[in-house]
């Protein structure tokens, strides 16, 4: 917390970087809002929501910045597996 910003850390999906999507996070005050992240995102972007970190002291609140980390899965199925070497062939 800086400035009454905050900043939290949020996992997505690996198609979510690439095609876009949108997300639901929660804010210091419990509220959950939505917003979208676009398409060709790297891991690590921050997205900024403006207004929605911490109240400042002369009035106003901070911003709530979500730095986007993709979903590593532990186990992938064979149709997976299948369709992720199609994508390494066509070049991606």
């Amino acid at each position: 917390v800086e400035n009454g910003n905050i900043i939290i850390e949020k996992e997505i999906p690996l198609t979510s970087f690439l095609l876009g999507d949108e997300i639901e996070v929660k804010t210091p005050d419990g509220k959950k809002v939505r917003t979208k992240v676009p398409p060709l995102i790297k891991p690590g972007a921050k997205l900024r929501l403006k207004g929605l970190g911490l109240p400042l002291g002369g009035g106003g609140q901070g911003d709530l910045y979500i730095i986007l980390q993709p979903i590593i899965p532990d186990k992938l199925t064979s149709e997976q597996k299948e369709l992720i070497e199609k994508l390494k062939r066509s070049g991606l």
